[in-house]
């Protein structure tokens, strides 16, 4: 025999992988939606967009260190924007032309639908990064994100600027 042969033998055809992926698919499509989805889900979702755009915020303002950057929050709608701290009014803008203006549960933060956020150790529900990518007050930044029984606290260390989530 053949030892060649012997090897084809032993193995799985590619028909028999694809049919066998094709129904674990099927299965875990019919099951997955029976778990639905939790509410730390929607908090880490908004999390983790809410930490990008603060990463961003500091990048800028130690990349264009002629002016803070501030970050902004309207606690009653879920929304944060960020903006040159000597035009609070204009929102630097992405990539794609959008603003850095963001609601939870709308357009970018779609999948964060009714995350509440709280604020403290701001004044008016804002701080700015200035360029050395500290806090521009002395006091830490707290960020806090919730829906149901779920949370994410966002701290911003006033003196070094770094962010930790809990």
């Amino acid at each position: 025999m053949n030892r060649f042969a012997t090897a084809q033998r032993r193995g799985f055809t590619l028909f028999e992988v694809l049919l066998t992926a094709l129904l674990m698919m099927i299965a875990a499509s019919m099951v997955i939606p029976m778990f639905g989805t939790s509410d730390s889900a929607y908090v880490s979702a908004g999390a983790a967009l809410m930490i990008s755009d603060l990463d961003f915020a500091q990048a800028t303002a130690i990349n264009e260190p002629s002016d803070d950057v501030a970050v902004h929050f309207d606690i009653a709608n879920a929304r944060w924007w960020i903006t040159p701290a000597s035009d609070p009014g204009t929102p630097f803008t992405m990539t794609n032309g959008d603003p850095y203006d963001t609601t939870m549960g709308v357009g970018r933060a779609d999948l964060a639908v009714d995350v509440a956020i709280a604020v403290s150790g701001m004044v008016d529900d804002e701080f700015a990064y200035d360029a050395y990518g500290r806090l521009s007050q002395s006091t830490d930044a707290v960020i806090t994100l919730s829906r149901g029984t779920s949370q994410t606290v966002i701290t911003i260390d006033a003196e070094l600027g770094f962010l930790t989530a809990q």
